[in-house]
């Protein structure tokens, strides 16, 4: 089914995980204590459905069937993984560094590329 799925549609699925994903994890401050896969699921769909065109693009009836979900949440499980496994590339550690020089502040934590970019935000606020 979701493989049947055009391009495009399939894309901005991949998109809307992803950008969904980045939204939650800075809600809750990107705190794996905090992380419910439930609640991001609630989240991603509410993301979608104000969002999101593949939504429009997907015929409603296939959004309802069960064997269409599992494979929603395949491709959201697989997602996830895959940004955390993206690691922070040398220039985001060296500006994470620098900031945290910078202001003086102890280490900051961050496990993947999109964390790194949510904690280079945050330090360059308390810059100014």
């Amino acid at each position: 089914m979701y493989k049947e799925l055009p391009r495009g549609t399939k894309l901005s699925i991949a998109f809307s995980i992803k950008k969904a994903f980045a939204l939650y994890m800075e809600s809750i401050d990107w705190n794996d204590e905090k992380y419910d896969s439930d609640e991001f699921v609630k989240f991603w769909r509410t993301y979608s459905d104000e969002n999101a065109a593949w939504v429009k693009e997907v015929d409603q009836a296939l959004l309802k069937e069960e064997a269409f979900q599992e494979e929603l949440t395949s491709k959201v499980n697989e997602m996830i993984k895959k940004t955390i496994e993206t690691e922070p590339t040398k220039e985001q550690i060296e500006q994470i560094d620098d900031l945290v020089n910078k202001l003086n502040a102890s280490d900051v934590d961050y496990c993947c590329k999109q964390e790194a970019d949510y904690r280079i935000a945050q330090l360059t606020k308390q810059l100014k």
